[in-house]
């Protein structure tokens, strides 16, 4: 009997109570798997889909190649549906070895290893104790407690919801804080991926309400000064997408994150994401003392 091919579906913002279902099958610990953080990047990609043997399996492609952004989402993995998903990358990809499975979970491993397919790691997503961040007790803490009082003894200062009125001001100063550091890093691939961030934020920015983004910015003399951006990740765990800051205002930056996380009291942990291999952003999420990191993996045929 011939094998069905399914049908290939282009994503859009339509197919997020689809998406929420598959996600909501499993519990996931690492940040790609959220609709949102699918969905920001078809700035960059060609985000297509398909359903293949009761599995939801998400694909990337633009010129550099054709990967599969995570895991085939279901009640359980396939041999079958792996070697299918395999089949459609290398119909894109004029070289098979550019043909991958990205943010891997731990707990699935074990399952593509018994295949026989390799493993590489990927930077993985820092998570801290909700109220570790929200108090800011303790020595260890001592400098980010003070850069937080500094500000609100310094600053006149109005933190609040952010809604599209705040959208034109936010995209400034996002621009802005990408031309600050295109001055001074010079290294080509940081600018690229500077060039990336403006297009994956000013997405996200655009389709807040419909991703089910949860947004703040903080005012200073009544202008957007910074903002930040978050999600539900699993019950125990809200996830800080991204979060953007006028730095000439000091403790800025400290102050936004704690007063975003003490407002997620539903949530145990904080999860802030990857840090990009970037030194001075790793730099930072180890300076708050994460609880853990948890471990992301990419899988590609040996």
């Amino acid at each position: 009997m011939p094998i069905k091919i399914p049908e290939k579906n282009r994503l859009s913002i339509a197919d997020k109570k689809m998406f929420d279902q598959f996600l909501a099958i499993k519990t996931h610990e690492l940040s790609p798997y959220n609709f949102a953080n699918i969905y920001i990047w078809n700035c960059l990609f060609e985000i297509f889909w398909y359903l293949i043997d009761d599995c939801l399996c998400v694909f990337f492609n633009n010129s550099a190649g054709c990967f599969m952004y995570l895991s085939p989402l279901g009640q359980s993995l396939k041999a079958s549906v792996i070697n299918q998903c395999f089949g459609i990358m290398d119909e894109h990809n004029a070289n098979c070895q550019l043909s991958r499975i990205e943010n891997i979970e731990d707990q699935e491993l074990g399952f593509y290893q018994s295949l026989g397919l390799a493993r590489s790691p990927k930077d993985g997503d820092y998570v801290y104790s909700r109220l570790k961040i929200a108090e800011l007790k303790g020595n260890a803490y001592k400098s980010k407690r003070a850069d937080c009082n500094y500000f609100m003894n310094n600053y006149s200062f109005v933190y609040k919801p952010y809604s599209e009125e705040f959208a034109l001001e936010s995209i400034g100063l996002l621009e802005n804080w990408i031309d600050n550091r295109k001055k001074n890093n010079s290294d080509q691939l940081y600018q690229y991926m500077l060039e990336d961030m403006l297009k994956v934020q000013v997405n996200a920015l655009k389709n807040y309400l419909e991703l089910g983004l949860v947004g703040r910015v903080v005012l200073v003399k009544g202008r957007v000064a910074a903002y930040t951006f978050g999600y539900a990740l699993n019950p125990d765990t809200f996830c800080i997408m991204f979060e953007v800051v006028d730095h000439q205002f000091k403790g800025l930056s400290q102050f936004i994150f704690r007063e975003f996380v003490q407002e997620m009291r539903a949530y145990s942990y904080i999860n802030t994401m990857d840090d990009s291999g970037l030194k001075n952003l790793e730099k930072v999420k180890i300076s708050y003392r994460p609880d853990k990191i948890i471990k992301n993996s990419i899988i590609t045929r040996n």
